[in-house]
């Protein structure tokens, strides 16, 4: 089960390596939804850094790799046998509020929620929320994203 997964066995489940896996801890999941925390520490060498910040507009991709998770982690096969990568292909209804603008520093909570899924892809809805346990520069922030899988044409 994910819940008791170590960092590391997490992100063997994630479709990125290094740096790039952003989620450290699932807190709960089923066969449709996963709550997932993400510690952002300091970001001046984080590879998504800008000007040595993180921005919140990067809340969908911090979701859809807790959705990828959720995906990897499910009792069934949505995508169906498949080696090929899993991408966010879109974003849509993305709000975020609060005073909060970049995420160093912060703790977020993560719950996506699946809407749908197919051998091509699938669709979520997420809610996000981060501080720094003082309460200031608390921020929320939800949207729906979809994840697709590259699969390479086939050459006739």
């Amino acid at each position: 089960m994910l819940t008791n997964l170590s960092t590391s066995e997490l992100h063997a489940l994630m479709p990125h390596s290094g740096d790039m896996c952003l989620i450290n801890k699932v807190l709960s999941v089923d066969d449709t939804a996963i709550e997932a925390l993400a510690e952002v520490e300091d970001p001046d060498s984080h590879p998504l850094a800008c000007d040595n910040r993180l921005s919140v507009l990067l809340l969908p991709e911090f979701a859809a790799q807790a959705a990828a998770l959720h995906l990897n982690g499910s009792s069934e096969s949505v995508f169906g046998a498949t080696d090929a990568p899993v991408f966010l292909a879109a974003v849509k209804q993305f709000n975020w509020q609060g005073a909060r603008r970049c995420l160093g520093g912060a703790v977020l909570r993560i719950n996506a929620w699946r809407l749908s899924a197919s051998a091509v892809g699938a669709m979520y809805q997420f809610d996000a929320t981060a501080g720094d346990g003082a309460g200031e520069g608390e921020l929320s922030a939800s949207g729906r994203f979809s994840l697709m899988v590259a699969r390479e044409p086939h050459i006739v």
